[in-house]
């Protein structure tokens, strides 16, 4: 279906139902990729740096200064789950509104900056340190002074000053060929490791891993990989049409096949929530604590012990309702 433009809605569980929707001038994406090239087209990396931007701008509204101030003036505005408490007359860390919801991992194995020595941590667990870093400084005059200069006005410290500096700095780094970068890498790691669930002994099994770390399909229905095998023939690429398995390159007809199945999930799962079931950050998560160092000090961060499972058990009433959709929540 996504191979004729047309948006599967995420299916839960029990596969008993689900449902796609096609309209005219809906285009999903179709990339052809290799393992010598991995390059996704600009339409696909207009729509993920647009996602991120998105979510890089809500987390931004979420710890405005004029968000706070307003939060913590209007204590009945707060939401469970998506707001931090209040306590002491300050917003507390903890509110799901202000972590990132799909990007957290976006820097996957990139090194962030000499501050963090490299080590490859999510930004959801830098934000924090950055709040736990500023709690500490509170407790001194000098920390105060040096939080107090952050501030343009003569109002309270809000405890997010540093969090804020911080966002401020994710918005230069991630910016045009470095974010792209970023996206990309991002997406060619969560088709590797599709490919490797989709290698592993049992009923899933679609497929092996050779020697060059390659995909190498031995089930996947011709009728799939032959969609790439045309697209791979209207780039000039030589490629035989009638028997796919017959193809030198047939593991990148594979490895385009599984990219744009992880970028139609993607897509699927952020508009089905932006339109439907609203924004994951008002669902229940659960966390352990992970101590993570930074600088030369260790720190207790929250990590998502259990992501989305508050979500996932309300969602049968949106996409398993029976057989036909519910379309109408009037009162009538």
């Amino acid at each position: 279906m996504t191979s004729k433009d047309m948006l599967v809605l995420p299916t839960m569980a029990d596969k008993k139902t689900w449902y796609a929707i096609s309209q005219q001038g809906l285009r999903m994406p179709h990339n052809v990729v290799s393992y010598d090239n991995f390059q996704l087209d600009q339409y696909t990396m207009d729509i993920l740096t647009g996602y991120f931007r998105d979510e890089l701008n809500s987390v931004k509204q979420y710890y405005s200064k004029e968000n706070i101030e307003y939060l913590t003036s209007h204590p009945e505005a707060l939401r469970k789950n998506f707001h931090g408490k209040l306590k002491n007359g300050r917003i507390s860390w903890g509110g799901n509104g202000g972590r990132f919801r799909y990007f957290s991992d976006i820097f996957v194995d990139s090194s962030i900056d000499e501050e963090y020595k490299g080590s490859t941590k999510d930004l959801n667990s830098i934000l924090q340190y950055e709040y736990l870093r500023e709690q500490e400084d509170m407790k001194t005059e000098d920390g105060i002074f040096n939080i107090r200069k952050l501030r343009d006005d003569d109002n309270d410290i809000d405890g997010f000053e540093y969090i804020r500096q911080r966002l401020d700095k994710f918005e230069e780094w991630l910016n045009g060929d470095g974010l792209n970068k970023l996206l990309q890498q991002k997406v060619k790691s969560m088709v590797y490791a599709e490919l490797k669930a989709v290698s592993k002994d049992g009923n899933l099994k679609l497929g092996n891993i050779d020697e060059n770390g390659q995909f190498v399909p031995t089930k996947i229905p011709q009728i799939l990989l032959r969609q790439y095998a045309e697209l791979f023939k209207q780039q000039g690429l030589p490629v035989n049409t009638n028997n796919v398995y017959m193809n030198d390159n047939i593991n990148d007809l594979a490895l385009s096949l599984m990219t744009n199945h992880v970028l139609s999930s993607i897509i699927s799962t952020i508009e089905m929530e932006k339109v439907f079931s609203g924004d994951p950050a008002f669902y229940k998560n659960k966390f352990k604590t992970k101590q993570m160092k930074f600088g030369d000090k260790f720190y207790d961060i929250d990590v998502v012990n259990e992501k989305h499972s508050d979500k996932i058990k309300r969602l049968g009433a949106l996409l398993s309702p029976g057989q036909k959709i519910k379309t109408d929540y009037s009162e009538e």
